[in-house]
């Protein structure tokens, strides 16, 4: 069966936004200063700065308009398929994940004449950003068949709207971040808590229209 291909392209489904990096380290505490005339206390590390948000997912694209043709025939003999259909909308692209939380500040030592201080906690993560919206689906093509004579079976014909892109997912919350090394060198403070998660692109797209057919005789 002869067949034309004269459909749509697919529209382009965006990939998800890089993640941010983390926030720089929170400051150290300082350590103590012991001495004959009273000692000063170390001080605490700096809690970690809170993870970036993320970046907003991109919309799809609208799906390619099918081709409109006409065909004039003079025998028409049948066995022809013809597609001019709307290439469905791309996808939106999920929304980026949120950065990090920073790593809290290491806190100071105590020099054995004071308790060690503790590290700063960390930061949380950031928030996961908003989906993109999902891309409208291509016209369908206009298709005019005008033939002398017919002689075969009726042409198989597609002219359909492209089909709805879907609306991004929501783009993750970052990672904690990790909490600062206590002033003995060996123990942690808290970590951070993780960031919220995003939201879903706000729509689907649209179905595209479908295009008209005429199948008839030459005037």
């Amino acid at each position: 069966m002869p067949e034309i291909d004269a459909k749509g392209r697919v529209g382009v489904s965006p990939t998800a936004p890089p993640t941010p990096g983390a926030p720089q380290v929170a400051d150290s505490g300082g350590d103590a200063n012991c001495s004959t005339w009273g000692d000063d206390a170390p001080n605490n590390g700096g809690d970690g700065l809170g993870g970036f948000r993320g970046s907003d997912g991109q919309d799809g694209q609208r799906g390619e308009d099918g081709s409109s043709l006409q065909l004039v025939v003079e025998n028409f003999l049948g066995g022809l398929s013809v597609d001019c259909s709307g290439g469905k909308g791309g996808d939106g692209a999920p929304g980026g994940k949120g950065g990090p939380g920073g790593e809290g500040g290491h806190g100071g030592s105590g020099k054995g004449c004071e308790p060690d201080a503790r590290g700063g906690r960390g930061g949380q993560g950031g928030s996961g950003a908003k989906g993109g919206n999902g891309g409208d689906g291509g016209r369908g093509g206009d298709l005019t068949i005008l033939y002398r004579n017919l002689v075969g079976s009726t042409p198989v014909v597609r002219t359909a709207g492209g089909q709805p892109g879907i609306a991004g997912n929501p783009g993750v919350g970052g990672d904690p971040g990790a909490g600062g090394v206590n002033g003995d060198n060996v123990n942690r403070h808290l970590s951070g808590g993780s960031g919220p998660n995003g939201v879903r692109g706000d729509r689907n797209g649209t179905e595209g229209r479908q295009g008209n057919v005429i199948i008839a005789p030459q005037p």
